[in-house]
């Protein structure tokens, strides 16, 4: 019978949850942000679109800083690109993008960011062994996928 259940993860179809598709339907993919977030998206989109500022953006971070100061400077990142790229700083904060999303029908992949200087790191032998590991892994990946 069709009717039979099935054991398969996905969830049932639900023409009101956007899909892949449906992302050409700039209203409802949209529809979830204020006014103020469309055109943040847009404005970063815009200018993530101009090759010289985005070679340049280590640069720029640095002038920011020495001109406005680490306190503003952060504040500037996290209502820009911070604000449009990543879930939240906080489990909270993570939390309820993650559910703010999956209720409009998007998953997504969390990758745990952190900022440093890895110039001396580079040199260690955990760091080597590390990026050994990952190259290994992923010469394995491409090869099991040939």
């Amino acid at each position: 019978s069709s009717s039979s259940s099935s054991s398969s993860a996905s969830p049932a179809f639900d023409p009101k949850v956007p899909t892949v598709d449906s992302f050409h339907d700039h209203q409802r993919c949209y529809s979830h942000l204020t006014n103020i977030e469309v055109v943040r998206a847009f404005v970063l989109q815009w200018l993530c679109s101009f090759r010289p500022l985005v070679d340049n953006a280590e640069r720029l971070l640095s002038l920011c800083r020495k001109v406005l100061g680490d306190k503003l400077t952060a504040k500037m990142l996290r209502a820009t690109f911070y604000g449009r790229f990543c879930a939240g700083e906080t489990q909270a904060e993570v939390d309820h993008t993650i559910e703010r999303l999956g209720k409009l029908g998007v998953g997504g992949i969390l990758d745990y960011a952190a900022e440093g200087d890895l110039s001396d790191e580079a040199d260690s032998p955990a760091f080597s062994a590390a990026t050994d590991a990952s190259a290994s892994s992923a010469s394995a990946s491409a090869s099991a996928s040939s």
